[in-house]
């Protein structure tokens, strides 16, 4: 999931419906990656309540579907913020992130569980930004 800005908004009920869904075993969502970029932190503090509460919401099974990147453009350094939170100085690497997504390198608990891979599905405005440039991928873009 990509968002940018206010943009979180229209993200967070998808997220959280994709997480409900996984724990009543109504989807078969395998990973959630959400990607917000922001240029200050004043945003991720006024949401912080509302991510807190997807990281919480994910844990059927200690599965941990859920990975929240926030990446900042002002602001004096990186840091983890929990195992599956971070915040990251800069503008995000969109081609890496879908690149890296593809490969399963994140979240590795279900992938281990679950050997097979699935298609992609990528939300969000930069969605069709991201297809184009990672043809090889195996993503849906809906902007």
């Amino acid at each position: 999931m990509v968002a940018s800005g206010y943009g979180i908004a229209a993200q967070l009920p998808y997220m959280k419906k994709l997480i409900y869904e996984f724990n009543s075993r109504k989807a078969r969502t395998r990973r959630i990656h959400l990607v917000w970029k922001l240029g200050t932190i004043e945003l991720a503090v006024a949401v912080k309540d509302l991510l807190d509460g997807a990281l919480m919401e994910d844990t059927l099974d200690d599965g941990y579907i859920l990975k929240i990147s926030i990446y900042i453009e002002h602001i004096s350094q990186s840091h983890d913020i929990s195992p599956r939170a971070t915040i990251v100085k800069g503008t995000p690497d969109f081609d890496a992130i879908l690149r890296t997504e593809v490969e399963g390198k994140y979240i590795r608990r279900v992938q281990e569980k679950e050997k097979r891979r699935e298609d992609m599905l990528v939300l969000g405005k930069s969605a069709l930004q991201l297809t184009h440039a990672s043809s090889n991928s195996h993503s849906v873009g809906i902007g």
